[in-house]
């Protein structure tokens, strides 16, 4: 599914520093950082919706106690998180967990290239991080206020282009949020598919 180097969505880039101040390079040399001197049970990483996470109550009563590290980044899309992970932020650490959650920003990506980036995440993680299990988090199903139906659909569709991955991907739980249900989902072409 990931399709190679033919797949935009699974090859691994650094963002481009937009605002000009080096911001998110600076970001991910913390990350780098906090893997030299932290040693979490579990490791987050993804986008916004993962950055956002350690505003709310439940990170300090939930994740704090758990030593979780947070390395979201605003923006980042599978191309950007495969770059951070190949450059530094997996190692010095052996989480036990580690979550992902990405893909919201791929705009420029169809739902297959989504599932394939988050394919390779997950494969790299595997391959750097073996002892760990993955849970990867499907993209949130938005509201009909704040996106078209449209967008609803093509997240629908990478949700569930992720639900088919291989049953041999080792130590890997999908679990899909919003309107998308955790033990069945529907296909865009209607088909349903059970986890179990």
């Amino acid at each position: 599914m990931s399709q190679g180097d033919s797949n935009p969505a699974a090859i691994p880039h650094a963002a481009e520093d937009i605002q000009g101040d080096d911001r998110w390079m600076s970001q991910h040399n913390r990350f780098v950082l906090d893997c030299k001197d932290k040693e979490p049970d579990v490791l987050f990483v993804g986008d916004s919706m993962v950055q956002l996470m350690q505003q709310y109550e439940i990170w300090r009563e939930l994740f704090s106690p758990l030593h979780a590290l947070n390395f979201g980044i605003g923006g980042d899309t599978t191309r950007h998180v495969l770059w951070r992970l190949k450059n530094g932020e997996l190692e010095n650490i052996k989480p036990k967990v580690i979550v992902v959650w990405v893909g919201t920003n791929n705009h420029e990506n169809t739902a297959e290239e989504v599932a394939g980036g988050i394919e390779a995440i997950v494969q790299l993680i595997n391959t750097r991080q073996p002892q760990a299990k993955i849970i990867v988090l499907g993209k949130a199903a938005a509201s009909k206020y704040s996106f078209s139906e449209i967008m609803r659909l093509e997240q629908g569709s990478v949700n569930w282009s992720i639900g088919t991955y291989p049953d041999d991907t080792p130590a890997t739980t999908r679990l899909f949020t919003g309107k998308m249900s955790r033990i069945t989902m529907k296909s865009p072409d209607g088909l349903r598919k059970s986890y179990t």
